[in-house]
């Protein structure tokens, strides 16, 4: 999970936060920031994690990663542990908090190696005391 951690901060820090601040919960906004992402995918983050896709959804960023040497029933991921950690990633990145603190939510979605999901956890305003 560290690896994902370290990954998603290299691309994070890649994309800058521009825009006026009214502008950043717009479609064309989420849409922007999703494809400078997706440019770089897919890529793996470790031997065994696939960052494949951002999608930007109703205020919120989907961002999917998919195991690929496991099945879903064979996938065991905690889903405190998960959003424990997301949060406090999420909650302390300087490119993503300003986006949660506009109510944007930050989506992370699990899937086995063909693509079945597994299980997502979001992050909002709210998680980020």
């Amino acid at each position: 999970m560290r690896k994902v951690v370290l990954m998603m901060m290299i691309i994070a820090n890649s994309i800058s936060i521009t825009m006026a601040s009214d502008e950043w919960g717009s479609a064309s906004y989420l849409s922007s920031f999703a494809n400078d992402i997706n440019k770089t995918l897919p890529m793996m983050v470790d031997q065994v994690t696939e960052f494949f896709v951002v999608a930007p959804l109703d205020h919120e960023l989907d961002f999917s990663y998919r195991i690929i040497t496991l099945q879903a029933s064979q996938i065991h991921i905690d889903a405190n542990d998960l959003k424990y950690e997301r949060t406090n990633y999420v909650c302390s990145h300087p490119n993503i908090r300003p986006l949660i603190d506009k109510g944007i939510s930050a989506r992370y979605s699990y899937f086995d190696k063909n693509k079945k999901f597994v299980i997502s956890t979001v992050i909002k305003k709210s998680d980020c005391i």
